[in-house]
């Protein structure tokens, strides 16, 4: 593994910095501040594509590569923020080749001891290599309940625990479902303007979880399907920002978005077999699965689950993660579960069809997070 940061992060916490990662390997690149995410992918690919490549720092230390976002038009979305495009040597940002993952840092105002706490429990794990609990837990969106019961089903022995919002909410949770689980699914909504996770019930949205209340987070690996949960803005710290919040608890890793994201539960025009997106305002993971016409009255249209499809019953996130708690549970790290639930992603739909605008964005705009080796 070789580590990837900028003077930027060296001018926020010292040259003592550089010690402090040198813990996990002498193999260090520091990049000039205001690189390119197109310079520092060249410095990277100096690098054998067999290395991991550890990013350290928010997108104010390494930038996202911003790539155009096909379904701009109808999910508002201007640009997919992506670390894809460190993990590749081709033109292909949908197929990794190489192990990529980024260790956010708070943005904006900042402590520097948090971000030494995050550093010290990722050591900790890493050189105890202390093994999990294979405990898990699903908190699933009502509006999703068919995709956490088809987890449960398939994975039975790990997520033990599916609780489902509403009825559960960031009121009544029993908190010890989600602290200290080696895995957990958080199947919820998320919104772009917020770092809170919501549960739904018709177009209403409920409060599920909020930053403060993530608690010990010992070892967890953590696949957050809610929009937005991986979007690291200007204003961004361990008590406003979930994904944050999860790492400085002590999680191992966290796959989230930085855009809004899709899945298995479409909204389509009353009387018409067209799906269509719903308004821009609207909280995320509500969706479509090909260019429609946009959504004129949200509340007429009428709710489809196309999760019984017998030859391909999830799609977009939904598939994603389930390919990558599929690799977690087989014992990969999460940077080779995460790098290899890509590639089957593209290898298995193109058996059965062809990659589409979505798949495109499900494929960018979820990164992992945290450490890759564990």
């Amino acid at each position: 593994m070789f580590i990837v940061t900028s003077q930027n992060l060296i001018a926020k916490y010292t040259s003592n910095i550089i010690s402090n990662l040198q813990r996990f390997t002498e193999d260090i690149i520091i990049v000039p501040s205001g690189s390119t995410p197109e310079y520092i992918q060249s410095a990277i690919n100096q690098r054998n594509l067999s290395d991991p490549c550890w990013i350290v720092g928010g997108s104010d230390t390494i930038p996202f590569y911003q790539a155009v976002n096909p379904f701009f038009f109808h999910d508002g979305d201007p640009v997919i923020n992506t670390d894809s495009f460190y993990a590749i040597s081709t033109n292909d940002l949908t197929m990794p080749q190489r192990i990529v993952c980024r260790l956010p840092d708070e943005q904006g105002s900042f402590e520097i001891s948090n971000f030494l706490t995050i550093l010290d429990n990722l050591y900790n794990l890493f050189s105890s290599q202390q093994t999990g609990n294979n405990l898990g837990t699903i908190y699933n969106s009502g509006f999703f309940s068919q995709v956490g019961t088809y987890f449960q089903q398939q994975f039975t022995n790990i997520f033990s625990i599916n609780d489902e919002s509403p009825p559960v909410l960031s009121t009544n949770i029993n908190l010890t479902d989600i602290q200290n689980k080696e895995y957990l699914f958080l199947n919820l909504n998320g919104g772009a303007n917020s770092y809170n996770l919501y549960g739904q019930l018709g177009t209403d949205m409920m409060l599920a979880l909020t930053p403060n209340q993530i608690g010990s987070a010992n070892g967890s690996k953590v696949f957050i399907s809610a929009s937005y949960a991986g979007n690291l803005n200007t204003e961004t710290n361990i008590f406003n920002n979930i994904l944050l919040s999860f790492l400085f608890n002590g999680a191992v890793s966290v796959v989230a978005s930085t855009e809004m994201t899709f899945g298995n539960i479409y909204l389509i025009e009353p009387n018409t077999n067209y799906p269509i997106s719903p308004p821009i305002s609207q909280i995320g993971n509500e969706v479509t699965i090909s260019e429609a016409p946009e959504a004129t009255n949200f509340s007429s249209m009428q709710q489809i689950n196309y999760f019984a499809n017998p030859n391909f019953p999830l799609i977009q996130s939904d598939y994603l993660s389930y390919l990558y708690f599929q690799n977690l549970f087989s014992g990969q790290t999460s940077g080779q579960a995460f790098m290899n639930a890509k590639n089957q992603y593209v290898q298995n739909l193109n058996l059965t069809s062809s990659i589409e605008k979505l798949d495109y964005k499900t494929l960018l705009e979820f990164n992992l997070y945290g450490f890759p080796l564990i």
